[in-house]
């Protein structure tokens, strides 16, 4: 059985029933977190092939720190 999921900024996803029907946990760090034991097949769905690293932008790519001025000075 599969389950529709539906959000405001994604189209129409389905998901396998069968990814969330167990856990197991992977290193991240210096602990290791529990995941779906089908985590594997919801990235290749989603994201295609998410093994290859690809340069994107960053959210935070205009950020810039001076320590010497208040963040006020800089607001527009």
């Amino acid at each position: 059985m599969s389950l529709v999921f539906f959000a405001e900024d994604k189209p129409k996803r389905i998901w396998r029933r069968t990814w969330f029907d167990d856990v197991e946990y992977v290193p991240f760090e210096m602990l290791y977190v529990p995941v779906p034991k089908g985590y594997k097949d919801y990235l290749d769905t989603f994201y295609g092939d998410w093994h290859k690293f690809v340069k994107g932008t960053a959210t935070h790519g205009g950020i810039f720190f001076d320590t010497d001025k208040p963040y006020t000075e800089y607001i527009y």
